[in-house]
C-alpha cells in the first residue's frame, strides 16, 4: 500500500506546473501571431495598426514577467 501513496505526492505541484507551461505557450503563440501581423501590415501597407502594436507590447511585457531570463 505505501507504493500507491507515494505516487500521488507532488501531483498538485505537477498540475500547477503543467497549467503554467500551457499558459506560457499560449502567450508565446499570441505574441508571435501579433508580431507576424504587424510585420505583414508594415511590408504591405507601410503602416501598422496602433491597436495591434499596443496588444503586442502588452503580451510581450507579460511574457517577460512569466519567463524571467
Amino acid at each position: 500500500m505505501p507504493e500507491t501513496v507515494w505516487a500521488f505526492v507532488g501531483m498538485e505541484e505537477l498540475r500547477k506546473y503543467i497549467k503554467y507551461r500551457e499558459h506560457v505557450k499560449y502567450v508565446e503563440l499570441r505574441c508571435n501571431e501579433l508580431r507576424n501581423k504587424i510585420c505583414r501590415q508594415a511590408t504591405v501597407h507601410g503602416t501598422v495598426d496602433p491597436n495591434n502594436r499596443k496588444l503586442y507590447i502588452k503580451y510581450n511585457k507579460y511574457l517577460q514577467i512569466l519567463k524571467p531570463q
